[in-house]
């Protein structure tokens, strides 16, 4: 999770090696692509979500929340709402879920519950999100998916202990990757990070990459997973660097000559325009 003292950036450059050029200089977290790929996906600013379109000009406020993180925001497929995980006062006393309409209004619930909520992702047929979502007794982690017209969800992975977390959402809306560590107490992630997919009908979850070495979580937690638009490969960032795996298997690929020192990335559907997050500032080809 991206805290507010760090400077991140955001920069989108194309999967051949070269040169990139400044978009917008701010500090921010998690970004990514809208589904119109028209404007960068929000950032968060301290405690404020923006949007800003690829020329970096007149960022708007989406939403603003005293003392609490605005993070995590995702897309609606008609690009009119964002899934985001806050803390808001009077609503919740536990971070949870909200969709927030870009047109105004106050953000509503997704799935009200009496746990800690993150990461949403919202599906590109746009009839379910996919979330993490603590236990009650707080010892494991599952993705849990739940519709944001009827707040009707459900529980998607059943790994029994541990942490499920980072969910994404397949261009066919109908797999969802995400990172699990087998190990979760206390909020700290021990032993191995790997990464499956779950199929949204529950007839499925497998293993995409098991790491052979161990990744304590103050060495090399997987910081970000997204799909490649063509739903072929997962790309996923740990200790600032990029990897890219086959979503039928085998082993990881650095990426580091694409985006380096990347803590989060998204490509742009129907492109080959890749974003990632870096200190500093916005940049793309």
């Amino acid at each position: 999770e991206f805290g507010v003292d760090y400077n991140a950036a955001v920069v989108v450059i194309t999967l051949a090696d070269g040169p990139s050029q400044g978009l917008v200089g701010a500090s921010s977290t998690y970004q990514g692509v809208s589904g119109s790929g028209s404007e960068v996906m929000p950032y968060r600013l301290r405690v404020s979500l923006r949007k800003a379109p690829y020329d970096g000009t007149n960022p708007q406020m989406v939403l603003g929340t005293t003392g609490a993180n605005d993070d995590h925001p995702s897309w609606s497929p008609d690009g009119a709402s964002l899934a985001i995980e806050s803390t808001i006062s009077g609503q919740s006393s536990y971070q949870q879920i909200y969709l927030k309409s870009l047109s105004g209004g106050s953000p509503t619930r997704l799935y009200p519950q009496s746990v800690k909520q993150s990461e949403p992702d919202w599906s590109p047929r746009g009839d379910v999100v996919a979330f993490a979502q603590d236990s009650s007794a707080g010892t494991q982690q599952d993705i849990w998916i739940a519709s944001p017209t009827t707040n009707q969800g459900h529980r998607l992975t059943f790994n029994y202990g541990g942490r499920s977390n980072l969910p994404a959402f397949r261009s066919d809306g109908q797999w969802v990757a995400y990172v699990h560590s087998p190990v979760y107490v206390g909020n700290q992630v021990y032993d191995t990070y790997e990464i499956r997919m779950a199929k949204i009908d529950g007839t499925a979850d497998v293993a995409v990459m098991t790491p052979g070495i161990e990744f304590p979580v103050v060495d090399a937690p997987i910081t970000s997973l997204r799909w490649s638009p063509n739903g072929e490969e997962l790309f996923f960032a740990r200790r600032d660097s990029l990897f890219s795996v086959y979503a039928t298997g085998g082993p990881p690929v650095p990426r580091t000559r694409l985006a380096p020192a990347a803590v989060s990335a998204d490509m742009r559907a129907g492109s080959r325009q890749f974003l990632f997050e870096q200190n500093s500032s916005f940049r793309w080809t």
